[in-house]
């Protein structure tokens, strides 16, 4: 609260100004690319692209047996994914369009990539986009309801009856359940058409009726080709930041003098990626940095993959939390302070564990011993964390989704769009850009143009459109 409003609302990124190769507005890029033999012409026992899947692709890039599953190399490459094994299962080009700056050995799967061009970030954090187009959608006279859960669709004759319950959510755990003030109710709302934009989790929470009984099968069957994966984040902020030079005060043979002040460091460990986050890499170079009242504080990041919520959830004191019923934020201390195991601001409700654990592996991740070098990463001023995962109650979703290798995923995608009439699944689980919010964007984008038949929008060219999914099969209605 005492930092001062960045420069800037959002800062664009100059990356790469390539070309990328292949034409993404083929609608025969599924069916030749898809079906066919990966691009390094070996495949991975004569699979084809669509059933390649991510460790596949692996053990076979450039047709290298040192990359085989189980070596060293391969290990290595997993490891620093950041996923640890949980994505080995997804289809190997389920990946968004291929990003050559980022990942260009994704070239054995398949030919179809372009280097970022650039990209744009709100700096107030990618909830301005949600919250801005409510603010847009207030404006035209539209209402919002929050804090509904949709328990059953139905088709009727000439309509959908959607039956919802009130929850509520704690201002102090931020767990969502039916108890609590004004949950529990339940309501039905009938409507023409219905977009549903909900992760696998809830989807599955979903009961979904019609008179041939078949439209349940429709999307079980959606939700059986899509798997997830588990992710945290951790933001500490600190006095002073001490993770700039804290490699070379400890390692008196560290190889350089340059601080660590942007970008990340990734391991092994259960701390697979840190960021020097602020400031660092929420501030542009060449635009000035954003002070706070006290300009040597800092903030980081570590952004916790593959069996985040196994790791860490035990540690959080999750039956204590759900057990907090206040209603007021200002009284969450009765639940939530250091006499009860908890440290800072009560509404964070953070563990004396979970930022204990964190000092641990903050240690390792510096190569330092933790048992005995634990202490010498300092206690933060304050914590936020968030543990996206099926099972947690705050979130009750995993962090991202992704189709399976094996199932012909573009035809799920196209299947998802126009599940029924008046009846479509959007959102990141069932997108081609998964796990970032463009998946979600553009799932809405390809409902909007191809299902509704609305014109494509003045700033997005005919290029960005098909290369958000190029392997759309269907003739595309604004081919101009």
């Amino acid at each position: 609260d005492e930092c001062p409003p960045p420069h800037v609302v959002e800062s664009r990124i100059e990356a790469n100004h390539a070309t990328g190769t292949g034409n993404p507005c083929n609608i025969s890029n599924a069916h030749h690319i898809m079906e066919g033999p990966t691009h390094s012409g070996i495949g991975y026992g004569g699979k084809k692209v669509f059933e390649t899947s991510t460790w596949d692709a692996l053990a076979t890039g450039q047709g290298v047996d040192t990359k085989a599953v189980g070596t060293n190399e391969f290990h290595l490459i997993d490891y620093l994914s950041g996923y640890q094994g949980y994505l080995g299962s997804k289809s190997a080009v389920n990946v968004g369009v291929n990003d050559a700056t980022f990942a260009p050995s994704a070239e054995v799967v398949a030919p179809l990539e372009r280097p970022t061009q650039s990209y744009t970030r709100p700096l107030r954090g990618m909830q301005e986009i949600p919250l801005a187009m409510g603010r847009a959608f207030s404006e035209l006279g539209g209402t919002i309801q929050l804090n509904h859960q949709l328990l059953r669709v139905e088709k009727r004759d000439t309509d959908y009856w959607l039956t919802f319950r009130k929850t509520w959510t704690s201002p102090c755990s931020d767990v969502t359940t039916f108890e609590g003030p004004g949950g529990g109710e339940l309501i039905t709302v009938a409507a023409k058409r219905v977009v549903v934009a909900l992760p696998k989790s809830a989807l599955k929470r979903v009961q979904f009726v019609d008179s041939s009984g078949r439209l349940q099968d429709r999307v079980d069957a959606l939700c059986n080709a899509i798997a997830s994966a588990p992710a945290m984040k951790y933001f500490a902020s600190y006095a002073s930041r001490w993770w700039e030079t804290f490699a070379q005060d400890n390692h008196p043979d560290f190889p350089n003098d340059e601080p660590f002040n942007v970008g990340r460091v990734t391991g092994s460990n259960v701390v697979p990626n840190f960021f020097a986050w602020y400031p660092g890499v929420q501030q542009n170079a060449d635009k000035p940095r954003p002070q706070c009242v006290d300009e040597g504080m800092g903030v980081i990041q570590t952004y916790v993959t593959g069996f985040s919520d196994r790791t860490y959830e035990g540690l959080l004191r999750q039956q204590e939390q759900n057990q907090c019923k206040e209603t007021d934020v200002e009284q969450c201390s009765k639940c939530f302070s250091d006499e009860t195991g908890f440290v800072g601001p009560a509404a964070d409700h953070v563990t004396k564990s979970l930022a204990d654990m964190m000092r641990y592996q903050l240690a390792y991740t510096f190569g330092l011993d933790p048992i005995d070098d634990a202490d010498k990463v300092p206690e933060a001023t304050q914590i936020k964390y968030r543990i996206w995962s099926n099972d947690n109650p705050v979130t009750q979703t995993d962090s991202c989704h992704y189709f399976k290798s094996g199932h012909k995923w573009w035809k799920l995608y196209e299947e998802a769009r126009f599940l029924d009439t008046g009846l479509h699944l959007i959102g990141e689980a069932f997108s081609f850009n998964w796990f970032w919010g463009e998946g979600a964007m553009e799932t809405a984008e390809y409902m909007l143009q191809e299902v509704m038949g609305l014109k494509r929008p003045s700033w997005l060219s005919r290029e960005e459109y098909c290369w958000a999914m190029p392997y759309w099969s269907i003739p595309r209605r604004n081919s101009e």
